[in-house]
């Protein structure tokens, strides 16, 4: 059970930085009292948005292993004849058929 404290609104005010440090590194909840009622402050345990830990040593670039792996049925060789491609549809999208 994560330990749980409880201040008021005007003691969070005035040390916000160093409460929000404690939930996040010392696994602590925090309730706010407001008038009305409380917020409860924790730390968000799902870290959804975080890159996943590479091992060390890791050197292959996961981007790059995804290259090759679709074949879009175009050409291939687009690098060597890019000119004669631009050409060709710029010819298809400005000549009136």
């Amino acid at each position: 059970m994560r330990p749980t404290r409880r201040i008021a609104l005007d003691e969070f005010l005035s040390s916000a930085a160093d409460v929000c440090t404690a939930v996040a590194t010392r696994d602590e909840v925090v309730i706010v009292e407001i008038e009305g009622g409380s917020i409860k402050i924790e730390r968000d345990d799902t870290n959804s948005m975080r890159a996943p830990d590479r091992p060390s040593g890791a050197t292959e670039d996961s981007l790059l292993q995804l290259a090759g792996l679709f074949d879009s049925g175009g050409p291939g060789d687009v690098g060597e004849n890019k000119q004669r491609y631009l050409g060709e549809s710029y010819y298809q999208t400005n000549t009136p058929e």
